[in-house]
């Protein structure tokens, strides 16, 4: 095909805005986030090192603040490092000294002390403590949203919890994460290469290019040295993600057992999945038909359990704390929605509706929720 150019606009969960209580929780908060902050500060120097690149004399400064716990100018040079990264919509330029695979360490650090500052503990405690134990070892997990990749990863590397590969599939198309991942976990599981990744991107391209709206476009290069291909938009982009994602499953099924937490749906998963605890257990092979009673009856009565202790807890808030960080209940509100898509997508309406009624009571502002409550009802009355 040629030489191939790729414009990509990456999603990045991480939260944007500083906060307004910048303080861990309670004293084990703070001296858990303290040593994790500390990991990671070590694990950027490695990185440096082995990389050999010459990162921003503010990466420094962002790990100094960190460790005197002084997380508003932490978090306020975050975001001026962000705006220099070329990794957000509203990043004024691409400073190569920030967009480094090490930004994954500032980005860690910064969703953790979010939290740490946002959740009450036993929120904390609990929401860990009901996604780690949801899961057999070996395994290798995807954490799609702030909460479900930052927790599991703050317990995991404090070495709170037992050991597991924390990965997300929201930035795997981006080649810094992937050298980031490729550096902490490359030892363990199998990753793509640099090859891999673009015969996953030049399949994609080939099988959507075509396609209305699907972001992808394939045009000869100006310069008449092959196509040029180009992605936009937040569906293409998850796309590659998806496939990625697939990429590492399939290599990786034989030798571990593979858990998600649903960011973006990614359609191939559905095949594979089953409830487990607040997330999902990814078979190796494709289920066919309804899921199994036992395994539903399990999931309903987790849920039950868990809904009545969170509406019950007055600490565990209704609404997201500002724009920065979703409660404790629109977390697991999201994590009910995923299982109840993987209802409906065997075809398990009472079960789906079930479980979307669930979310809803957790935060009725769920808009995923929503929709997808629509489109059942809507379906159901077109028969």
């Amino acid at each position: 095909m040629g030489a191939m150019v790729v414009a990509l606009g990456f999603l990045i969960m991480g939260c944007r805005k500083s906060p307004s209580n910048p303080k861990a929780s309670t004293p084990e908060a703070q001296a858990l986030l303290k040593k994790f902050i500390e990991i990671k500060d070590d694990q950027f120097q490695t990185l440096t090192r082995v990389s050999a690149t010459s990162p921003s004399a503010d990466y420094q400064r962002f790990f100094q603040l960190g460790r005197k716990s002084k997380y508003g100018q932490m978090r306020g040079l975050f975001q001026d490092m962000a705006s220099r990264s070329g990794q957000y919509a509203d990043s004024k330029s691409e400073d190569k000294s920030i967009r480094l695979s090490a930004w994954q360490t500032v980005l860690e650090v910064v969703m953790a002390s979010d939290l740490f500052c946002a959740w009450n503990w036993r929120d904390i405690l609990q929401y860990n403590h009901d996604v780690i134990e949801a899961m057999e070892t070996p395994c290798i997990y995807f954490g799609g949203t702030d909460p479900g990749r930052t927790l599991p990863t703050v317990f995991v590397e404090t070495g709170e919890s037992k050991r597991i590969v924390v990965l997300t599939q929201n930035p795997l198309a981006d080649q810094t994460y992937m050298d980031y991942i490729r550096f902490v976990h490359g030892a363990k599981i199998t990753l793509p290469s640099g090859e891999d990744f673009n015969k996953v991107f030049n399949d994609l391209v080939q099988a959507r290019n075509q396609k209305p709206n699907s972001g992808f476009t394939l045009e000869r290069d100006p310069t008449g040295k092959g196509m040029r291909a180009s992605v936009s938009g937040p569906e293409a982009v998850f796309a590659i993600n998806g496939a990625l994602a697939q990429w590492i499953f399939e290599k990786n099924k034989d030798h571990f057992s593979f858990y998600l937490e649903e960011s973006y749906p990614m359609d191939w998963i559905y095949d594979h999945a089953v409830p487990s605890g607040p997330i999902l257990k990814l078979n190796k092979d494709p289920l066919k038909g309804r899921l199994d009673k036992k395994l539903v009856e399990k999931d309903t009565a987790f849920w039950n359990a868990r809904v009545k202790e969170l509406m019950g807890d007055p600490r565990s808030l209704l609404e997201n704390v500002a724009d920065r960080v979703v409660s404790a209940r629109a977390a697991y509100s999201k994590m009910r929605t995923a299982i109840a898509r993987l209802y409906d997508h065997h075809g398990m309406t009472e079960e789906a509706d079930y479980a979307l009624k669930q979310a809803l009571q957790l935060c009725p502002g769920n808009r995923e929720a929503t929709d997808l409550s629509s489109r059942i009802k809507g379906r159901e009355l077109a028969r």
